[in-house]
């Protein structure tokens, strides 16, 4: 496989990606690969990007664990799955570009801990790397970071007190926005109580031992907060 030029310039990156994996396409998959059960039927490396979207986590886990093996078309297959949301990502960043995004997730995805965390894989990954960059690349610079998040933006609203067949996604925009920040573990905990256990104000209050008006005090700056970064909380979960 050709060595990724992660210096190139930040605007030919993608171009850069897409033609290297058009080349690894029309080379077949390994012969090894068809043994392996998530790979089984897949014709070629972009059939095995059909079948990531199809069952996420099985595929990925199968790559990671071929990657671990020191099988590199395996961790460049999985980076090729993310390079969407990369773009994305980058797109949002004012600060880091698509080969920050490019580097901390190729790291990610030969040093992610499989066993400990074998569900949600992409979404790990992505959060993974947000942080990285983050780290890296923001905070020495001395800029005030904005996080980048999910794949499903859920609108928040401060007089919705159960958020019904939404409840799971609330969840999880909540608990990555907590993750990188964007609101306190404090601030998560009640806004889970309302939007995602359904608690009406008096209950939620109870709940936290704090009063009613706090609540919704608290509920109503941290809607606020979700919604400044709602664009990126649809890239990471």
């Amino acid at each position: 496989m050709t060595t990724i030029a992660l210096s190139a310039h930040r605007s030919g990156l993608r171009a850069a990606l897409n033609s290297d994996w058009a080349r690894l396409v029309d080379a077949g998959l390994p012969s090894r690969w068809h043994a392996v059960a998530p790979l089984t039927g897949c014709r070629d490396l972009d059939g095995v990007l059909s079948r990531i979207r199809e069952r996420p986590d099985p595929t990925l886990s199968a790559l990671l664990e071929l990657c671990a093996d020191d099988d590199q078309l395996a961790g460049r297959s999985v980076l090729q799955a993310m390079l969407g949301k990369l773009v994305r990502l980058a797109g949002c960043d004012p600060s880091a570009g698509l080969d920050d995004y490019v580097t901390a997730m190729w790291f990610r995805i030969r040093t992610y801990p499989l066993a400990e965390r074998p569900r949600r894989i992409a979404a790990n990954l992505a959060l993974d790397t947000l942080k990285s960059v983050q780290h890296q690349s923001h905070q020495p610079r001395g800029v005030d970071v904005t996080p980048y998040p999910p794949d499903v933006i859920v609108e928040l609203s401060a007089e919705r007190a159960a958020m019904d067949e939404d409840a799971i996604s609330a969840r999880t925009v909540i608990e990555v926005a907590a993750q990188l920040g964007v609101i306190s573990l404090d601030t998560g905990a009640v806004l889970t109580s309302v939007y995602v256990d359904g608690l009406n104000g008096a209950a939620a209050a109870a709940r936290h031992g704090k009063s009613q008006g706090a609540v919704r005090v608290q509920c109503h700056k941290a809607v606020r907060r979700l919604a400044q970064h709602s664009p990126t909380l649809a890239l990471v979960a």
